[in-house]
């Protein structure tokens, strides 16, 4: 298996494709499979693969090369963090592979990923991404963001709307990497709460699979925010 079922089994992905992907060399003309999508490429090599509850799996860099025709650049940078959070691969490891192999659909986008996960820093290019679709949806934000004051500290929120107690903070795979960052983050949101400040939040898969409800919560949110 490769591309989004390989990368479901490895944990990176929720959900499975409707129909299991398979991959075969090119020079393999097997009849297809009822059910199930067949795939073939000439650069599938045995370092490619590995053995997964007795059945040849795509290794997670191949898996991502090989999702790379159909997807996104923000869900290739997606599944590039969480695969790296889980200690599945190394930014460097998918870069390599892409390189390699310059013929591959898609191969660029997930170049780019690559970048932006690397070199940018993962969060701040989601605050990135969060901040342009919401301007683009016609939200008038702060800038730079307003600072919070609650009892103890001054806190700052990723993103406030301008004149409103309302504030977006951008999840990224990383942001809750320790039991000590979690207690952190619940004291922070009750901060918040207790000087009036309503907290939203959004992170790389709400971005990628349901903006449009994220924008609905968002409208809904000021509605109700008393004059």
């Amino acid at each position: 298996m490769s591309g989004r079922s390989a990368l479901h089994l490895a944990g990176v992905i929720d959900d499975p494709p409707l129909r299991p992907i398979i991959l075969l060399p090119a020079a393999n003309r097997s009849c297809a499979l009822t059910g199930m999508r067949i795939t073939r490429s000439r650069t599938l090599s045995d370092a490619h693969r590995e053995r997964v509850g007795g059945i040849w799996v795509a290794t997670v860099p191949r898996a991502l090369l090989d999702a790379a025709a159909t997807a996104s650049r923000d869900r290739h940078r997606a599944w590039l963090i969480d695969a790296r959070q889980r200690r599945l691969v190394t930014v460097a490891q998918v870069a390599a592979l892409a390189e390699a192999y310059p013929s591959t659909p898609g191969r660029g986008r997930l170049l780019q990923a690559c970048a932006d996960v690397e070199d940018s820093g993962a969060d701040f290019v989601l605050v990135e991404q969060v901040e342009s679709r919401l301007r683009a949806a016609g939200f008038h934000l702060d800038v730079p963001p307003r600072t919070v004051a609650t009892p103890g500290r001054v806190l700052h929120p990723d993103l406030t709307l301008r004149g409103v107690p309302v504030g977006i903070e951008a999840d990224g795979f990383g942001t809750h990497s320790s039991r000590r960052a979690l207690d952190l983050d619940h004291r922070e949101h009750h901060a918040y709460a207790l000087v009036g400040w309503l907290m939203l939040r959004v992170g790389w898969t709400r971005l990628g699979d349901d903006w449009e409800g994220f924008v609905v919560e968002r409208r809904e949110a000021i509605r109700r925010v008393p004059e």
